[in-house]
Parts: C-alpha cells; sequence; structure tokens
C-alpha cells in the first residue's frame, strides 16, 4: 500500500509505503501487531478515518481481502516522539 503525501510549498506529490514508513512494527512495541502486507485493499469502500478508542485522535480501518476471506484491520494513531504514526491493535 502506498500513501501519497502533498507539498503545499512545492506543489508537488511525494508516494511512500504505508507499512514501512506509517506502522509501528511488533519488534518496537509488543502492544502492535504484525500486520500482513501481502493482502489486498478491498473494493470499495477499503477505508476509514474515525476515533474507535476515545481519544480524539483519528484510528484508520482498512477492509483487507485474503486469499479466502474479507477482513478488518483497526490501526490506532500513536505519537513515536514528534512523528505520528500507526499501530495495527486488532
Amino acid at each position: 500500500m502506498k500513501v501519497a503525501l502533498g507539498s503545499r510549498t512545492t506543489n508537488s506529490w511525494t508516494e511512500k509505503d504505508f507499512f514501512s514508513n506509517f506502522v509501528v512494527a511488533n519488534s518496537d512495541n509488543k502492544n502492535c501487531k504484525a500486520p500482513n502486507t501481502s493482502d489486498l485493499l478491498s473494493m470499495p469502500n477499503s477505508n476509514a478515518f474515525l476515533d474507535l478508542n476515545g481519544d480524539c485522535v483519528p484510528d484508520l480501518v482498512l477492509t483487507r481481502q485474503g486469499t479466502d476471506n474479507t477482513y478488518y484491520e483497526i490501526y490506532q494513531q500513536v505519537f513515536v516522539g514528534e512523528k505520528s504514526q500507526y499501530c495495527l491493535a486488532k
């Protein structure tokens, strides 16, 4: 999965890998689960940002498609130092 980041100052876009740039690894935080990076996003309506845990910070819900099932992943937004990242909670 890729994330496109826009810059107002240069009027350009940068593409980054979601799992390697925005997800906290299980080795860095034992509360974060390791995502399955090979499954695809379901189509249509594959994602939503909403606060599920009541901390007033939007969490990311992804609908993923495995080889024989469709499932949800819930990523909680966490701050690692000054950087905002996502922890796979469920």
